[in-house]
């Protein structure tokens, strides 16, 4: 007699697609009918991905409401999480950030808006067109620098905090004081980010024509084989505020691979590895990089993985208070946008693994405390943090803090 064993393997079967439903309404409660409802952006729910935010397939499906301000896409990716732009006549367009299919139905509120209602002088009107000429849907629009009647500077407080264009590429901001002039930063999928500067209220409509830009693109390995589903960050050198686009981050593919689209070109920057994505403590020292010019794709080269440095240690208080519950420290990295933190434990200590050598910041969140300057890394430019280069493992810092009138 003889027995014959029979292996099961079960193989998961892809979760079926969602759809995303939901209703868009005014302030007041009412229905908007007519407004369309676009796939921005996406996200993975868990982990990285080697894709960029606007680069998946569900990206620019979109709905449009009935006459009860009800909409449906079908389809989505299970594995996703969206941001969902709406945009109606009469009305400022929207985000619906993170919107998961999975959880049902959103609510989406629209504001009124009529240009009619405002002061020429106190808006900044445009279009926003993409490298062929063609509306830009969904561009964001913030103000950097401005100078106002009752204001100059970066205060976020007079202008609008942002504007969407519209399916016609438009975009509108106002501002609380007549305008003498404000830098925009416009950003779009497809384009790369730029900075136009020196808008005024006379100069209204302005019409904003968008570049593709350069691509940066490398590999990341570990002992010669590649690192899949890593967190890669790149960021201008100069973090200059008139000039400053932002930081940009994606994962690296089965084979190490990453690459940025749509970077703004002939422009300094560093490319690095985020901390705590790479496994077993591993960590990428930030590398400076020349992005080239318009439509050229520059070889970052190959990113190696080295050991990552550690810091424990413990947060004490001058006045030999207990560190309150929740009190995070936050670590930040020099070159890199790289910023992380760690929630202390009750007696106040922590600890930071995969840290590359380079210099950081060190800052404790902590309500009426500022750093004590008997620290030996006491930043005399800034109360509130720490400086120094950390090459090497660190097992016993300690941060004093002391009292302070905010």
């Amino acid at each position: 007699m003889s027995l014959t064993l029979f292996t099961l393997v079960f193989i998961a079967a892809p979760a079926a697609p969602l759809d995303l439903e939901g209703r868009v309404v005014t302030t007041g409660g009412e229905a908007v009918a007519n407004a369309h409802v676009l796939i921005d952006s996406a996200s993975v729910r868990r982990g990285t991905s080697p894709l960029c935010p606007s680069c998946y397939l569900d990206c620019r499906k979109r709905g449009v409401t009935d006459k009860e301000g009800r909409f449906r896409i079908a389809g989505l990716d299970p594995e996703l999480l969206f941001n969902v732009l709406v945009v109606a006549d009469g009305f400022r367009p929207t985000f619906a950030r993170k919107s998961d299919p999975a959880k049902g139905p959103i609510e989406v509120m629209l504001t009124p808006f009529d240009f009619d209602q405002v002061d020429p002088r106190r808006m900044l009107r445009g279009v926003v067109l993409d490298p062929e000429d063609k509306p830009l849907i969904g561009a964001s629009v913030t103000v950097q620098g401005f100078s106002t009647e009752a204001f100059s500077g970066f205060s976020p407080d007079y202008f609008d905090p942002i504007a969407v264009t519209n399916l016609r590429g438009e975009f509108v901001l106002t501002s609380k004081s007549p305008v003498q002039f404000a830098d925009l930063r416009i950003k779009g999928n497809g384009v790369a980010p730029r900075i136009v500067a020196n808008r005024k209220p006379e100069g209204n409509p302005h019409r904003i024509k968008m570049t593709a830009g350069a691509t940066l693109t490398g590999r990341l390995l570990r002992n010669g084989q590649p690192v899949a589903g890593a967190g890669i960050g790149l960021v201008q050198a100069n973090w200059a505020a008139d000039g400053f686009l932002g930081e940009a981050s994606i994962g690296t593919d089965e084979t190490g691979q990453f690459t940025f689209l749509n970077v703004h070109a002939s422009e300094d920057y560093f490319v690095y590895g985020l901390i705590g994505t790479i496994k077993d403590g591993g960590a990428v020292v930030a590398r400076p990089i020349h992005a080239g010019a318009e439509g050229t794709t520059t070889d970052v080269g190959d990113l190696t993985v080295v050991p990552g440095h550690r810091i424990k240690g413990r947060v004490l208080l001058s006045d030999d208070k207990p560190v309150p519950p929740k009190t995070r420290l936050v670590v930040s990295r020099e070159d890199a946008w790289d910023i992380q933190s760690v929630e202390l434990d009750p007696d106040g200590r922590f600890e930071m693994t995969g840290l590359p050598t380079e210099r950081y910041s060190l800052s404790v969140l902590l309500k009426g405390y500022r750093i004590s300057p008997k620290n030996h890394s006491a930043d005399s430019r800034n109360p509130w943090s720490l400086t120094g280069t950390v090459d090497q493992d660190i097992d016993s810092l300690k941060i004093l803090l002391e009292p302070h009138v905010d």
